[in-house]
């Protein structure tokens, strides 16, 4: 869980996502794509 937070914080730096991620980690490991999923969108958006 820590490990997870950490990472998505430190590639989002947003703390609204990171109360998402709190959420969504309890439903299953699908987060992980989630959080890739995301993590790309912001990569498109930045590179733009």
């Amino acid at each position: 869980m820590e490990y997870i937070y950490e990472k998505f914080d430190y590639a989002t730096a947003s703390i609204e996502k990171l109360k998402l991620i709190k959420v969504n980690y309890e439903n299953g490991s699908a987060i992980s794509s989630s959080i890739l999923a995301e993590y790309k969108l912001k990569r498109m958006e930045t590179t733009r």
